[in-house]
């Protein structure tokens, strides 16, 4: 999820704010100590322009820009 925000250059504050997920909860799911519902995935992922399936495999969001890793 990291890799996916940082290359559509939105700072966890700004994936909070689009996605309605309060800036806690964000950062609680990026160091892994709370887990994330489907619908939560999915307004993450549309929020950085990914499919969902970029978020449940980070290597497909490393360095390639965010409509690269959507194909």
């Amino acid at each position: 999820m990291i890799a996916a925000r940082a290359t559509a250059r939105l700072s966890r504050k700004q994936l909070a704010i689009t996605t309605g997920i309060s800036l806690s909860h964000i950062c609680e799911i990026e160091k892994g100590r709370r887990s994330c519902s489907t619908e939560y995935l999915a307004r993450i992922a549309d929020a950085c322009g990914v499919p969902v399936k970029t978020l449940l495999n980070p290597e497909l969001a490393k360095g390639a820009p965010a409509k690269e890793a959507a194909a």
